[in-house]
């Protein structure tokens, strides 16, 4: 996902000569390039208990003593043929209902309830090469460049021309890039509360937020689309 806002920021900063919801576990996504496969996409699969259970093992080893280890066996075993089997059918039950079953657990217990500053911990963001500015007007002319990289970016993903992630040739879900920009999270006590708004809602956000040393300014419109 970084990889292709990247290459739109590196495109649009390349030289200084050339600067002239609430909510939601499923949205309404619109065929395009970027959907294309979306839809032909298995579903995500539970692995058989005894899988699950021997990679769980193999985690632990190299932290545990030998007795520790051992004891950790015996758990997993009585596990196995109690609780183990009960909770494998629910699993099993939510996956026939869910095209992924484990997503939405994943955003809260990995981001959305996470306590720790978000900032390093959860946010993605990227390191630019060091640049030399001649003066301030140089400066500010990267900084457009780098928002015109970002802007552009944006209308591929609105326009869903963002070419399709594969691993090992095979298409991934590309939900998560239809939720990247004008997105926000809202804090809560407990847990936050993930909000995106529709590039087909007719009041989006075409601004955008500018922060420097604790200050937030909010120029006026970038985008107008």
């Amino acid at each position: 996902m970084i990889r292709y806002l990247k290459r739109s920021v590196v495109q649009a900063t390349g030289a200084l000569s050339r600067m002239v919801v609430k909510e939601q576990s499923h949205y309404i996504i619109p065929r395009g390039r970027t959907f294309s496969v979306q839809y032909s996409l298995p579903k995500l699969p539970v692995p058989q208990l005894e899988q699950t259970l021997k990679k769980y093992l193999e985690t632990c080893r190299p932290l545990l003593t030998d007795d520790q280890y051992k004891a950790t066996e015996q758990i997993v075993h009585e596990f196995q043929i109690t609780e183990g089997p009960v909770l494998q059918k629910l699993l099993e039950e939510r996956a026939a209902k869910h095209l992924n079953w484990l997503s939405d657990w994943w955003k809260h217990v990995a981001y959305l309830d996470c306590r720790d500053p978000i900032v390093v911990n959860v946010n993605p963001g990227m390191v630019l090469p060091r640049q030399t500015y001649r003066g301030q007007k140089e400066q500010l002319a990267f900084a457009a460049k780098f928002i015109c990289g970002v802007l552009d970016y944006k209308v591929m993903l609105d326009e869903q021309t963002v070419p399709v992630e594969t691993l090992g040739g095979k298409p991934l879900c590309m939900v998560q890039y239809y939720q990247l920009l004008t997105a926000c999270r809202i804090p809560g006590i407990k847990s936050d509360t993930h909000v995106f708004i529709s590039p087909y809602d007719p009041d989006k956000p075409r601004h955008i937020n500018v922060i420097h040393k604790n200050h937030v300014s909010f120029p006026g419109h970038v985008l107008d689309l």
